[in-house]
């Protein structure tokens, strides 16, 4: 069971990783402070990338340990 957690833990490290530099990447990019248009936009974008994270995340988990298997 401690093997299960671990893994778990380190994938969400994993991802709290690439979320972190593409965070970075979409503040060079987008540039929010300018105006408010842009920083919609970048809330918008901040919004689907962390749907699509959780939504990644979930699903590897549940395809690595299946349950009822």
């Amino acid at each position: 069971m401690n093997g299960t957690r671990l893994i778990i833990l380190a994938g969400i490290f994993v991802f709290l990783i690439g979320a972190f530099y593409t965070n970075k990447f979409l503040q060079k990019m987008i540039q929010p402070r300018r105006s408010a248009g842009r920083l919609f936009s970048y809330i918008f974008a901040a919004f689907a990338i962390v749907f699509a994270y959780t939504f990644l995340l979930v699903w590897i988990v549940a395809h690595l340990f299946p349950v009822g298997k």
